[in-house]
């Protein structure tokens, strides 16, 4: 089986350490636990040049480039990579975030038992002021059928998505296209709302149509309003609370670790002990000295949007 990962550089810029250093981690760690799978990358020359430099394209089996585009907001689409790897495989394969570390080999948990397999069932209602919005409006955003589906309201979390089912991932790398096209052409207020929507919301209710057999990594599920748990609702082997035992998905948390004295007692205390190898230990460190954290200018609209709420206080 093959296993992807996919970058874009879709905030423009230098990209940051942790740009490098979390693929590097990830990739390490999924050929550790899975050596069967085949690692390809899919990057843009952004991409290419940081993991050339790095010399870390090597713990890749196969590499292949992505071309520019101008056709869909990938500052807002960022997840667009993903979709451009999938297009280019046929399944079974799997297709792991860039911040997801396994720590164990996944193979005993079901999740490549299926059809379709994600990490975690979201509850997404009450959520629009974190992430996601109303379903009927969302597609109607994006010039779809707001009465396509009946909505629940839930969505499948896809850090790590495992595809068996080559009409059903045909089918969706279509519609976020044609989605992602419209809704790139007008103003976009939420930050969040589209590409959720779109990635884990429409793929869910899509995959529920065709009947497709989907399993969970987590059989239980989170609710996105309140970080509540919803304990055994999902076709899942491992509890919430036991399942970063086996491996861990950043997410927005790595956040925490842009700074220098975070990110070296981040690396110092957990990621190099559990890459546990002196070699590459030298990487990780070559890639932290040589990308230091460079804090963003304050704008000067965020400046203004103080002092007046000070002024209101």
């Amino acid at each position: 089986m093959k296993a992807l990962w996919s970058f874009r550089n879709c905030k423009g810029g230098d990209l940051s350490r942790l740009d490098v250093i979390l693929p590097l981690f990830s990739v390490i760690m999924w050929g550790r636990c899975h050596p069967n799978h085949i690692k390809v990358l899919y990057v843009d020359s952004d991409y290419m040049t940081e993991f050339e430099k790095f010399n870390i394209l090597q713990f890749w089996d196969e590499v292949k480039l992505l071309t520019s585009r101008d056709d869909i907001n990938i500052k807002h689409f960022w997840s667009v990579s993903k979709v451009e790897a999938l297009e280019q495989e046929s399944g079974p394969l799997v297709h792991v975030d860039g911040d997801f570390i396994p720590y164990t080999s996944l193979e005993s948990l079901g999740i490549f038992d299926g059809e379709m397999g994600v990490t975690l069932l979201e509850e997404i209602k009450n959520a629009e002021h974190l992430a996601y919005i109303d379903s009927s409006e969302a597609a109607k955003f994006g010039d779809m059928d707001s009465d396509e589906f009946e909505w629940d309201d839930f969505a499948d979390q896809t850090s790590l998505l495992y595809l068996n089912n080559d009409e059903l991932k045909n089918q969706f790398i279509q519609k976020y296209y044609e989605y992602a096209e419209v809704v790139s052409n007008k103003k976009i207020d939420h930050h969040l709302a589209y590409i959720l929507f779109i990635e884990q919301k429409y793929l869910r209710e899509l995959a529920n149509s065709m009947g497709v057999d989907k399993r969970y990594l987590i059989k239980d599920g989170h609710k996105v309003s309140n970080t509540g748990t919803l304990p055994d609702i999902a076709d899942g082997t491992l509890p919430i609370k036991e399942a970063w035992k086996r491996f861990y998905h950043y997410g927005p948390n790595k956040g925490a670790f842009v700074s220098d004295l975070m990110m070296a007692y981040h690396m110092g205390t957990y990621i190099l002990p559990i890459v546990d190898n002196d070699e590459v230990s030298k990487i990780f460190w070559h890639i932290y000295a040589s990308k230091p954290f460079i804090e963003k200018k304050e704008t000067l609209l965020n400046r203004v949007m103080k002092r007046l709420n000070l002024k209101n206080k």
